[in-house]
């Protein structure tokens, strides 16, 4: 059994596991994280190892021993896990669910794409400047960033990418190898140190081309938009979590 996490809303996740089945990997589960919220949940550890079972509101059953391949896209603590939680405690039970969540996606002995960090749930995501940091050291040009103190630093200023000739370009890597786009020669060995720097398997990577076609990283997130992908993607997601 093969199982993809998401958010209801993350349709590139529902496409990519669509795709996936189409692949051959069968029986695939696509769970979203209300589903995980409202789960009963089985989680034992002892001297033989970590073994769990995650039972979904439709009787669906995420044993630990069957799973083959895991491809994580969860990004919170879903609201309705909390719901009859008190309002006073609600930070502290989303705390002990992302720890909950966290422990058992780092139990798993199949592969898992991605797993969780202290940076976020579906892998290391800073913010833009951290990420502007990490692919300056890689050896990537980086786009222009300005950052008031009253701003947060998710929403630093970087030149918009819709004037004239200017447009977006997104590199998705797996495992440290560009799996869909198409930079410039010249960028793949920064893109790859960047992805090997932050740490996740699957990072999609944000370019700004301007009209002299000149690339300059722009951002970066655990989470790219499968949906848009090419075959490529899947074929490389396939093999990693283990499909034929």
């Amino acid at each position: 059994m093969w199982l993809v996490l998401s958010s209801p809303d993350d349709g590139g996740a529902a496409v990519m596991a669509q795709r996936l089945r189409r692949h051959g990997l069968n029986p695939l589960i696509h769970a979203a994280t209300e589903e995980l919220g409202c789960a009963r949940w089985v989680y034992q550890a002892g001297t033989g190892g970590e073994t769990s079972q995650v039972t979904l509101h439709d009787g669906r059953v995420l044993d630990s021993s069957g799973l083959r391949g895991v491809l994580n896209r969860l990004v919170a603590v879903p609201a309705t896990a909390l719901v009859q939680v008190a309002k006073a405690d609600r930070d502290y039970a989303s705390h002990e669910l992302t720890a909950l969540y966290t422990s058992w996606l780092f139990s798993l002995t199949c592969p898992v794409i991605n797993r969780p960090t202290g940076a976020g749930l579906c892998g290391h995501w800073p913010d833009r400047s951290e990420w502007l940091r990490q692919a300056f050291a890689a050896g990537l040009p980086a786009a222009s960033y300005r950052l008031k103190a009253t701003e947060s630093p998710w929403s630093g200023w970087i030149p918009p990418a819709n004037g004239a000739g200017q447009r977006v370009e997104t590199v998705i890597l797996l495992d440290g190898a560009v799996a869909d786009g198409q930079p410039p020669a010249d960028l793949v060995p920064g893109c790859v140190r960047l992805a090997k720097r932050c740490g996740n398997r699957l990072v999609g990577l944000q370019f700004v081309v301007d009209a002299s076609t000149s690339w300059r990283f722009m951002d970066a997130t655990p989470m790219p938009d499968l949906a848009a992908a090419g075959d490529g993607l899947t074929d490389a997601l396939a093999a990693a979590l283990g499909g034929s």
